[in-house]
């Protein structure tokens, strides 16, 4: 059996000892940025901004999130919910709630000299229900070639937003608006 020498560790010095890890040579094989960190380690940490932009792709990215973002706001907030288009008209709805009837204010504005006249069919739902027959209401309206008409009525249910459904000659457009 070979015997083990149990060296004294005080009288262990590095020349002894076999390092597989060399910090230099990894370093010197290291990119200039790897190489640059390890100069600067007590130098100024960097802040959540440019850190989101040191590099061109995450510079790329914060911008389409924030392109993201502003589309989303303009057509949640800026866009009005309560317009549409149809046959060269331009309609606007606004609707209120009172004692059991939603109360309806139609306005048409013709966008172009050829516009749709003629019968308009507007068929009225409540959002929160999907659209049956029971709850349908059917008023039909009359667009002549004035540039601009008003038509007033009220719907026999009560909604916090409701469904329209146009219909002049061939074509078909719904919108949706919310009650006051």
């Amino acid at each position: 059996m070979e015997e083990t020498k149990i060296a004294d560790e005080s009288k262990i010095t590095e020349k002894d000892l076999h390092f597989y890890y060399n910090r230099e040579e990894r370093l010197a094989k290291a990119s200039p940025r790897v190489r640059a960190l390890y100069e600067n380690q007590g130098g100024q940490r960097q802040g959540f901004f440019s850190s989101l932009t040191d590099s061109k792709p995450k510079a790329a990215l914060l911008g389409v999130i924030i392109i993201v973002c502003v589309m989303i706001l303009f057509i949640t907030y800026l866009l009005p919910e309560n317009k549409t288009n149809i046959a060269g008209n331009s309609i606007t709805a606004t609707a209120m709630r009172y004692n059991g009837l939603c109360f309806i204010v139609f306005k048409k504005e013709a966008l172009k000299t050829d516009a749709y006249t003629g019968i308009v069919t507007v068929t009225v739902s409540p959002a929160e229900n999907p659209p049956n027959a029971e709850t349908n209401y059917n008023h039909t309206l009359v667009f002549t070639e004035a540039k601009t008409e008003e038509a007033r009525w009220s719907a026999p249910f009560e909604s916090k937003e409701l469904l329209f459904f146009l219909q002049a000659g061939q074509d078909i457009t719904s919108f949706r608006i919310k009650t006051e």
